[in-house]
């Protein structure tokens, strides 16, 4: 009987100690994905001069590849833009939704006949070991 209760205190603190670091994380998760006003101006700023850049090489008539290569900066530096200036909002779209539409009656009732049956072996074990002592 002694280790039923050790055994149980610890599954009971490991889930305790799970949910608490689920607490603890979940608020710095979604700070995280909120934009930074600071990063999102400086980006902005870079993206403004890159696009600048890239006009004055185009009136000026620079070669090809510092064409191409002002291309690609802008293309960083806007990438760079949205990440540092991207909010996130609304619901995710994930799909069907796993089990929700397609469970019926018969499963749920041949679900819970087997954890009836799990649950009553396990008495039936505890009475048996509890009298053999």
């Amino acid at each position: 009987m002694r280790s039923v209760r050790v055994l149980t205190s610890l599954a009971i603190s490991s889930v305790a100690l799970a949910g608490g670091a689920l607490a603890l994380s979940a608020p710095a998760a979604s700070a995280a994905t909120g934009p930074n006003s600071e990063q999102c101006e400086q980006a902005q700023v870079g993206s403004n001069e890159a696009q600048k850049s890239l006009d004055a090489l185009k009136k000026s008539g620079a070669s090809k590849d510092k064409i191409d290569a002002a291309t690609e900066i802008l293309e960083q530096a806007q990438v760079a833009e949205h990440e540092a200036c991207a909010t996130i909002s609304g619901p995710v779209h994930t799909g069907a939704g796993g089990t929700q539409g397609g469970l019926s009656t018969t499963e749920m009732t041949a679900g819970a006949a087997l954890i009836a049956t799990a649950a009553a072996g396990g008495v039936v074990m505890m009475r048996r070991r509890s009298s053999e002592n």
